[in-house]
């Protein structure tokens, strides 16, 4: 109930949305870092995916490959 209220103060059309935000209002740069972590995750899909799955299979951690590098929002 509290987070449709908050939604409603803040005039956003969703919770995400009102979320969002407040999480960007409220950390700055702990948004930024989600933000980085979730663009990261999206040009590794392939490969994490692939590491996922090698973990599942040898049922313990594995080291894995990721691209890093672009421009930073």
């Amino acid at each position: 109930m509290p987070e449709r209220v908050a939604r409603r103060v803040l005039g956003e059309a969703t919770l995400w949305d009102a979320g969002t935000r407040l999480m960007r209002a409220g950390d700055p740069e702990g948004w930024q870092a989600i933000v980085r972590v979730a663009e990261m995750q999206r040009a590794n899909r392939g490969g994490i995916n692939e590491c996922e799955l090698a973990a599942a299979k040898a049922n313990k951690p594995v080291r894995c490959k990721i691209m890093v590098g672009g421009s930073r929002s």
